[in-house]
């Protein structure tokens, strides 16, 4: 699948970002609630979510080299996944 669109305005917000939701759904990272509000605001919201202490700073351990085969392995299949859906997430062509 070849994908020639130079119109920055039409890929924000759009099919990417959707495509970027399916595959990173857990976007966490991007979180600016807890880290930028006062400190009893976040320990609030830590508290009510259920969040430790550590999570933002906890560095998980690097996969086994048997596992991080199995793990790429499944991202390739749902890259796929959402190539074969690509009808969905990508616009129609605007009418000739």
């Amino acid at each position: 699948m070849t994908v020639e669109c130079d119109d920055i305005e039409m890929w924000r917000n759009g099919p990417l970002d959707r495509a970027y939701d399916l595959v990173l759904w857990d976007g966490d990272y991007d979180d600016d609630v807890t880290v930028d509000s006062r400190p009893e605001i976040t320990e609030k919201i830590k508290s009510v979510f259920r969040i430790n202490d550590d999570y933002y700073s906890s560095i998980p351990d690097d996969p086994k080299p048997s596992t991080a085969r199995k793990l790429l392995k499944e991202a390739d299949r749902l890259c796929d996944r959402i190539i074969e859906q690509a009808d969905h997430i990508l616009p129609s062509d605007p009418p000739a």
